[in-house]
C-alpha cells in the first residue's frame, strides 16, 4: 500500500513497505480499542509524513464517520481554540508540553467534550502525564508504534495509565 521512510535505530533512512492488510488490521483494532464513535471530532495537527498522523489518526476518524478538524501544523493557541469542538486529540510529547506552558485560564477551556488524548512518537517525561491530568482533567493515553508496524502497544482506554509505560499489546 505504501512505502514509509524511517531512520529506525541506524540513522540511515530506508523505505519500509506496509501492506493494505497491515494498515487495515491496525486501523480496525485501534478503532475498537480507542472506542471511536460517530459523534467524535478529531483535532488533527500531526504531520502526515509519520504513520501516527497519516494512518492512525485519520483512519480512526474515517472508520467511525467522524468529523476531522485539520491543521497543517501544531500551534498551541490554535489547539486550545479548537479543542472545545473536539473529542479526540493525538500528539507528540512536545505538543503536550506546549499546551502545559499556556496560562491556567486558557487551560480551563479544554475539557468538557474531550474524551481521548493520545501521545506517542517519542518518550514523554513522566511529569507531563501528571501535570496534564491536574491542569486539563484528562490522563493522556500513551502508545507505542513503529513505522514498520504502525501501532501495536498502548495504555488501556479504560483503567490505569502508567507514566513512563506504553502499555500492553493491542488485541490481535
Amino acid at each position: 500500500a505504501t512505502l514509509i521512510y524511517t531512520s529506525g535505530t541506524t540513522g540511515k533512512p530506508k523505505g519500509v513497505m506496509l501492506s493494505h492488510g497491515n494498515i487495515g488490521s491496525n486501523a480496525l483494532v485501534l478503532h475498537r480499542y480507542w472506542r471511536w464513535r460517530a459523534g467524535d471530532v478529531l483535532l488533527h495537527m500531526l504531520p502526515i509524513f509519520h504513520v501516527h498522523g497519516l494512518f492512525v489518526a485519520i483512519h480512526g476518524a474515517l472508520l467511525s464517520g467522524s468529523r476531522m478538524i485539520w491543521r497543517a501544523r501544531f500551534d498551541a493557541r490554535e489547539a486550545v481554540r479548537l479543542l472545545p469542538q473536539a473529542t479526540v486529540f493525538m500528539g507528540v510529547p512536545t505538543m503536550y508540553v506546549r499546551l502545559l506552558e499556556l496560562d491556567a485560564d486558557v487551560a480551563r477551556s479544554i475539557g468538557a467534550r474531550m474524551r481521548l488524548f493520545v501521545c506517542g512518537a517519542a518518550a514523554r517525561p513522566a511529569q507531563v502525564l501528571e501535570d496534564f491530568r491536574v491542569r486539563f482533567g484528562h490522563t493522556i493515553l500513551e502508545r507505542y508504534g513503529m513505522s514498520e508496524t504502525v501501532m501495536h502497544l498502548g495504555n488501556p482506554y479504560a483503567g490505569e495509565r502508567r507514566a513512563g509505560a506504553v502499555g500492553f499489546p493491542f488485541p490481535g
